[in-house]
């Protein structure tokens, strides 16, 4: 019996933008597993919840898992493999699955850190949302980053990446096309991650056309990640039964 856990961002301010993974967990559930969330700090910075996914995975450390993160809860799961005891609270994750996670930061936050006044504003916003600043800086790209390593994972865990690859005219929202036409001197990306970033991802990469950073629309998700469940279950069970169970985790 394998368990699944789940980690996403701003899932309880914005459950509008899919961050507490119920598209996930709806689609698990139809196809026969059970699923749980790790309660991680909605508006809590990467270093912090790295902290807590540790905590958590020491609780349930009889329990054979794959882990799914949601955007920067693929920050927060890649900072927890820096723990001085990773190789055994993950000894019993058999896979990762990283949706949408800026896993070398984003520069979308260093575009925010090189400017006084976008700092001061944001940091007036965060006090008045009563949310850490270091949720920022924890998601710098580049040199001096707390993501500007690679994670150390586990022989026989299995890594797999969907990310997004949308074009401006796939994107539904101002703020979607902002970013993304904020990020496009860097080349293609969702809004958040620059592509140029994945060939040196560990694992699977599986760009998704049309996609955005929320993995939009709705309809083709439901079928990418019933697939890849499937696709999973069968690879690590050895059988096409559904006998996987899902623990989910709340992050950003």
């Amino acid at each position: 019996m394998l368990k699944w856990s789940w980690f996403p961002a701003l899932y309880l301010e914005r459950p509008d933008l899919g961050g507490d993974g119920r598209l996930v967990r709806d689609v698990a559930e139809r196809c026969g597993w059970t699923t749980d969330l790790i309660p991680l700090a909605s508006v809590g910075s990467a270093t912090e919840n790295a902290r807590r996914i540790c905590d958590w995975l020491a609780r349930h450390s009889g329990e054979r898992m794959i882990l799914v993160s949601l955007s920067k809860g693929g920050a927060d799961l890649k900072i927890a493999f820096r723990h001085a005891s990773s190789s055994t609270l993950f000894r019993n994750v058999a896979a990762w699955v990283n949706v949408c996670g800026p896993l070398d930061g984003s520069r979308m936050a260093n575009w925010i850190l090189t400017s006084r006044f976008r700092i001061w504003l944001l940091r007036l916003q965060y006090r008045l949302q009563k949310r850490d600043f270091q949720f920022v800086t924890d998601l710098r790209h580049g040199s001096g980053s707390p993501l500007n390593f690679c994670p150390s994972v586990p022989s026989e865990m299995k890594i797999i990446s969907l990310v997004g690859f949308p074009l401006r005219q796939h994107l539904t929202t101002p703020f979607s096309r902002f970013c993304h036409r904020t990020l496009a001197a860097h080349g293609p990306n969702d809004g958040t991650i620059s592509l140029s970033d994945l060939p040196a991802w560990p694992g699977k990469i599986y760009p998704a056309w049309g996609m955005d950073h929320y993995f939009r629309p709705e309809k083709v998700a439901r079928e990418l990640i019933a697939a890849l469940l499937q696709s999973l279950n069968e690879e690590i069970t050895g059988s096409k039964r559904k006998g996987l169970k899902i623990t989910e985790s709340a992050a950003s």
